[in-house]
């Protein structure tokens, strides 16, 4: 069976790659003790295609505004759970989890069935404010 995949976005003033350095600890575990691929592992991004594939972004992207943030990531979800046909776990770092959160959070108000697709978020160092 195939692992879910893990897609990690880092915060604010981050660029295309950053993710994979910040979380680098964390994908190593994932590796050595649950058995992960390096395949596994994918950016999220704050800069979308047409058809809401990541692109490569900079720092400039990863500073926009929040709800712009969340709807750029909230596209790049939808086009990873197109591509792939397995369960999509989130990996956030500072703004990378609130952008996250609150991509799924607006996906799941649109359509609760997509919990399914999207079972688990871990943040770390993300200032949330839940209750929305």
């Amino acid at each position: 069976m195939a692992h879910p995949l893990v897609i990690c976005l880092a915060g604010a003033g981050s660029r295309s790659g950053r993710p994979l350095e910040v979380l680098s600890s964390v994908l190593t575990y994932l590796t050595v003790a649950g058995g992960y691929a390096r395949a596994d592992f994918v950016e999220a991004s704050y800069r979308v295609g047409d058809n809401g594939a990541p692109q490569p972004y900079s720092e400039l992207d990863s500073t926009a505004s929040l709800a712009e943030v969340a709807s750029q990531v909230a596209r790049c979800l939808q086009w990873f759970r197109h591509q792939h046909h397995r369960p999509l776990h989130l990996l956030g770092w500072s703004l990378g989890g609130v952008a996250l959160f609150e991509a799924l959070a607006g996906l799941l108000d649109f359509d609760p069935t997509r919990a399914r697709a999207a079972p688990a978020l871990v943040t770390l160092a993300s200032p949330l404010q839940i209750g929305r």
